[in-house]
Order: C-alpha cells, then structure tokens, then sequence
C-alpha cells in the first residue's frame, strides 16, 4: 500500500567533508518543516533505500564527485525518468543507478524520486563543509521547504 507521507533521504557521512551535505540538508530541513515528512540519513548502505522508498514520493539529497563541474553546483533529476549517470561518481559503494535496478527488480521503487545531487570537492574526513556547498545546501533547503510547505510536494 503506498504511503503518502513525503519520504526525505540524504545519503553521505557527516564525518567526510563535503560528502555530509545530505544530512547537513536534513537536519537543516528538519528545522523548517519537522514532522511534515518523514526522514532517512543513509550513511553508505544504499541498499537500505529498498526498505524505506518504496511506493513512496521520495527527495534524495546526496553529494557527488563530479570532475569538470564547480563546486556547490546542484543537479536536479527525476530519479524514475531519467538515469542519475551523475550519481555513478558517487562516494558509496553500491551506486544509485545500482539501486534503482535492484529496486525495479525487486518491485521496491519509489513511486516518484526527486534527487538533488550537489557538486562538493573535498571527501577527506572532517566536518566542514565547502563555503560553495554550503551556499547551495541552503538554497535547496529553501526549495524544498516552501514546496512542502505550500503542499507541492509532487513535483519537489
């Protein structure tokens, strides 16, 4: 039966630098818009997706390793429509195109997957964030919350 609470997932480590955006972004979420949606802090195990998106609208934040675009850049997919190629330099082991296939496989996809991917440049361990990423987390933050707070959470 699907479930009709939005879900809200980050993938990523608080501890590696610019790859704790995810949760940077969820904590920072949580803040503005609380029990309005339900929450996922994925730390690596993206085969945990499987258990949590399914039949579910779902906005997955996560940072990616991607040569050749500025740091703090954000691409913003329809993770159902259109192949996450980007998400393949993830920082985990599994992928997320890996994940989705699996899930296709297993009939445990999301019914709708809003991914928002932000370009970071430094994975080493620590807790800071670039000053790029940051600026970027925060106009996510701010788009994600007026949607949800307007009730457009369709097409977050």
């Amino acid at each position: 039966m699907p479930d009709s609470r939005l879900l809200i997932a980050s993938l990523g480590h608080r501890f590696r630098s610019d790859d704790g955006v995810g949760p940077h972004i969820l904590q920072l979420l949580w803040r503005r818009i609380g029990a309005r949606a339900d929450w996922y802090e994925n730390t690596g195990d993206i085969t945990g997706l499987l258990e949590v998106w399914q039949n579910r609208t779902v906005v997955l934040i996560d940072a990616l390793h991607a040569p050749g675009r500025a740091t703090g850049s954000v691409c913003r997919l329809d993770g159902l429509q259109n192949q996450p190629s980007l998400a393949a330099v993830s920082t985990h082991g599994i992928d997320l195109p890996q994940a989705l296939e699996l899930g296709a496989l297993l009939n445990a996809l999301p019914r709708s997957l809003a991914i928002y991917g932000i370009c970071g440049e430094n994975f080493s361990p620590g807790l800071s964030l670039s000053a790029a990423v940051q600026t970027a987390a925060q106009q996510i933050v701010a788009e994600i919350a007026a949607r949800v707070i307007s009730g457009c959470q369709a097409d977050v």
